[in-house]
């Protein structure tokens, strides 16, 4: 927010104040803006958009913890566990939007909601999961996994408390179904084909089994390249902390409980980027891959609701403090490009002017070729920093 950087879309829509998400039918994104920003014509009223995606998310939060928490008593560890959900580096991207955060942070709400309503009526559930997965689809399709990570442990949690197996899969496919229907539903009814520099396409069956793992690893592989050592460390304990205590803590067979939930986790592995992996051309930039976060905060949910376990909270602690010290580097390192790309921009400026060619009233049109790539500073960073040069955007510069 100090930054106060116009984050790619953002410069367009401040100078000519236009909506422009229906053509990647996210309608309901398009519809809200008029209200939020009190006209079709967008300005820019930054950083109020910004502040209520953190809103949203701390909403959204909330919901995750009434999930998962046993009905306890929220506790220090359980706040600290859901602070990924929002604070990692890729859900910074999402915030670093001044005009579509609010409506990325919805769609991860809208993801969760319904899972409120389960135990209480299965009715309202249904309805609740179509109407809140359409609202996901038509304000931001990145959070397409989050329903699904919510199934997965979601069960993990009915097996715990001794539910039948009966019900555990009359749950599983009651809630698959409305995830399926629902898209299904925005298919056919709100869905515009995107030929750009992504597609919606979805493979053919015959082709969807290799071009959906294709995808996959190639998210995993930037994933690899994109987080510290030292943060794929901590996240490794963590998963495997999380195999383990959820064996050793359930009432059930040990053997049964670490099958289940080593399935829980491959499967969460599979779902993480949503529908993306099955798109002939998906988006791989980093505001697509914040499932990931979902999934840390929901591992480090279950280990904070284990009583003492303190080597493994603490492992949890760590981590969040090292994605809230990058989001601060992050967030400065957006305000040193700003800096260099006004000087950039004022050399050319300054340099046009010098010219004899420019000493008229006609009118030119000036080509740049190249760009002036990162600033300095993040330039001189150590390269275990590589995810800085896929959030901070090309500032100043054209095509060759």
């Amino acid at each position: 927010l100090r930054a106060n950087f116009k984050y790619v879309d953002d410069i367009g829509r401040t100078v000519n104040g236009y909506r422009g998400w229906s053509n990647f039918s996210r309608y309901l994104s398009s519809f809200f803006s008029i209200f939020l920003h009190g006209d079709p014509y967008l300005t820019d009223i930054s950083p109020l958009p910004q502040v209520l995606a953190l809103f949203v998310m701390s909403i959204s939060s909330i919901f995750l913890l009434h999930l998962f928490s046993n009905g306890k008593k929220v506790t220090f560890w359980n706040i600290i566990a859901v602070i990924p959900l929002t604070i990692n580096p890729y859900f910074l991207e999402c915030l670093s939007y001044k005009y579509d955060a609010i409506y990325m942070a919805i769609s991860v709400l809208a993801s969760i909601i319904p899972f409120l309503f389960y135990k209480k009526n299965k009715v309202l559930f249904g309805i609740t999961s179509f109407l809140g997965l359409l609202v996901m689809c038509l304000t931001y399709q990145a959070s397409s996994g989050i329903y699904l990570l919510l199934i997965l442990f979601y069960t993990l949690l009915l097996y715990k408390e001794d539910t039948v197996w009966k019900k555990i899969a009359s749950f599983v496919f009651y809630a698959g179904a409305l995830y399926l229907g629902s898209l299904l539903v925005y298919k056919l009814f709100f869905m515009q084909p995107v030929e750009d520099y992504v597609s919606n396409t979805l493979f053919s069956l015959l082709k969807l089994p290799g071009g959906f793992f294709k995808n996959l690893s190639t998210y995993y592989d930037l994933l690899l390249h994109d987080f510290k050592v030292e943060w794929l460390f901590l996240i490794g304990i963590l998963v495997i902390g999380f195999l383990m205590i959820s064996t050793m803590t359930a009432k059930k067979k040990k053997v049964l409980t670490f099958g289940v939930t080593f399935l829980v986790l491959i499967l969460s592995g599979l779902i993480l980027f949503g529908i993306y992996p099955a798109f002939t051309s998906p988006l791989f930039s980093p505001r697509a891959m914040y499932g990931f976060g979902v999934f840390l905060s929901l591992v480090m949910i279950q280990i904070s609701n284990v009583p003492r376990n303190y080597f493994l909270k603490i492992i949890s602690f760590c981590l969040c403090f090292l994605f809230v010290s990058f989001s601060f580097t992050y967030g400065n390192a957006l305000s040193e490009q700003k800096d260099y790309t006004e000087y950039r921009m004022n050399l050319v400026v300054s340099d046009l002017n010098h010219l004899e060619i420019m000493n008229n009233q006609q009118i030119k049109q000036v080509k740049i070729v190249g760009d002036i790539g990162r600033a300095p500073v993040i330039r001189n960073m150590p390269q275990d920093y590589q995810i800085l040069n896929r959030l901070i955007p090309s500032t100043f510069g054209g095509d060759g």
